[in-house]
């Protein structure tokens, strides 16, 4: 797809490694992707992780609700666990299931990328007395535990890492010349409260087209006065190439037969 026809660059905020990955994949379908991560992901120090992990065996189900949540679980379980037991693998989209493959775990992904996408999954339908995992960074959502708690399941939450902001300062200096930005790709609530931070201080246009990987991020950047927010189906690079699309359709007034 020509860069002409989105207007611009696309700039994305999500932390590392996912950035660079997102806009390699931007790049090969003919996208100018800026890469300016608005967060950063700080591991967790904490010993009763590892006493969590060392009970791995004691659990059914293992869910992982992010990229970051497979780098530092996996780093961990596998510093405890030569043979990993069998368990219910289960990623929260396409990004985290190819990470976990990479890992050499096959690993069950909702349609919808999120927790209300895991919750509908039939392998957690019937889960009285059964054992679950959550891997997930701290501050995360209560909705999965707590959902599964009232099915019956007894629910422990390994919080591997934390999110930190990226001093305004740094990320000015990052956007400094990058030229017209077209579309916007931000990955969390977290994260969209960052870049409307960063973003009063560079442009304020709060008109630009912002890409979410769920309502409830689309929620909250609209909360915050952006008026241009698409919705992806998830936060895989074919759900943002597929809004990036959508976008270009709005902005030259073309819509699909």
């Amino acid at each position: 797809m020509p860069i002409a026809d989105i207007g611009g660059k696309v700039l994305i905020t999500r932390s590392e490694p996912g950035a660079s990955e997102l806009a390699a994949a931007l790049c090969d379908v003919g996208y100018a992707a800026v890469v300016c991560p608005l967060l950063e992901i700080r591991p967790i120090e904490d010993p009763s992780l590892r006493r969590t992990v060392a009970g791995l065996d004691r659990f059914d189900v293992a869910i992982f609700v992010s990229g970051h949540a497979v780098r530092f679980g996996l780093d961990l379980i596998d510093a405890v666990w030569p043979n990993r037991p069998r368990l219910i693998w289960i990623a929260v989209g396409e990004a985290t299931a190819m990470a976990l493959a990479r890992r050499g775990i096959t690993a069950l992904a909702p349609e919808s990328e999120s927790s209300e996408g895991i919750l509908a999954l039939p392998q957690l339908s019937q889960i009285v007395g059964r054992r679950v995992l959550i891997c997930a960074g701290g501050e995360g959502r209560a909705l999965l535990a707590d959902e599964l708690s009232r099915r019956g399941a007894l629910v422990e939450r390994l919080e591997l890492y934390r999110r930190e902001s990226v001093p305004i300062a740094e990320v000015a200096k990052n956007l400094a010349g990058t030229g017209p930005v077209a579309a916007v790709v931000v990955a969390s609530v977290e994260g969209a409260r960052a870049f409307a931070s960063a973003w009063r201080g560079v442009s304020g246009d709060r008109g630009v087209t912002v890409i979410a990987p769920s309502q409830r991020v689309a929620t909250e950047l609209k909360d915050l006065n952006f008026r241009r927010v698409i919705v992806a189906n998830g936060a895989g690079a074919k759900a943002v190439v597929e809004a990036l699309a959508q976008a270009t359709r709005a902005r030259t007034g073309k819509h699909d037969e």
